[in-house]
């Protein structure tokens, strides 16, 4: 656990005179301290205040809110470390299922499966493959394999693509070939075996045809 919340200093009571142009906003900020403090300490049931007129204020010392801040600060850092951890371990154990669905569906003959430390999967080619292949064997949206895996635009030289809305041409990794034993990382969010009917028509039928035709011409 990450401890206890630090208290916020409540201060020294002090009266203190409205001057000209003050507000509550501008006494909290003057005096560490909060509005709704200060509406608490003088009862007062709006924000609305006067020159002239006296106040109770708990006036906090700067040393007093730096060392508060400083204890907040860790004790914030710790609480988003504990849920950072705990959504790894969520995430690692998705990924676990995941990869085990993956190889059920016949992915392993394509690519074998880790899981990283942040709990998303890598998938390392045991053949070569197109970028594009990769991101439709995943269902993975348009431009997501490139930010997870940033390194892309270093690793390999795009090609051209035609958009469909102008007929400009724009740069594309789509169509580059990966080798095999590269690796990239698939946010385990993404990730999906979930063969599409283009898929399960290459696997099913498309494939099948090819390999006996070949079959045929090697009679």
């Amino acid at each position: 656990m990450s401890g206890t919340e630090p208290i916020r200093p409540i201060g020294t009571a002090t009266k203190i005179v409205v001057n000209e142009g003050e507000s509550l906003s501008v006494l909290a900020q003057k005096y560490n301290t909060t509005i709704s403090l200060i509406k608490k300490a003088n009862n007062l049931s709006s924000d609305n205040i006067k020159e002239g007129q006296t106040l109770t204020i708990n006036v906090v010392t700067d040393k007093e809110l730096q060392e508060y801040q400083k204890l907040k600060a860790q004790y914030d850092q710790k609480v988003a470390a504990e849920r950072e951890k705990q959504e790894i371990k969520k995430r690692t154990e998705k990924a676990t299922k995941l990869i085990d669905q993956a190889k059920k569906d016949g992915y392993g003959k394509d690519y074998s499966f880790a899981i990283n430390e942040k709990g998303n999967i890598i998938i390392k080619l045991k053949t070569e493959k197109f970028l594009d292949e990769i991101r439709e064997d995943f269902n993975l949206k348009k431009g997501r394999l490139r930010e997870t895996n940033p390194s892309i635009e270093q690793k390999y030289k795009p090609g051209k693509g035609i958009r469909k809305s102008d007929g400009e041409e724009y740069a594309t990794y789509d169509g580059t070939k990966a080798p095999a034993g590269d690796t990239f990382v698939i946010d385990t969010e993404d990730f999906k075996t979930e063969r599409t009917w283009a898929q399960a028509w290459q696997d099913n039928v498309v494939a099948p045809v090819k390999k006996f035709v070949y079959k045929i011409k090697f009679w």
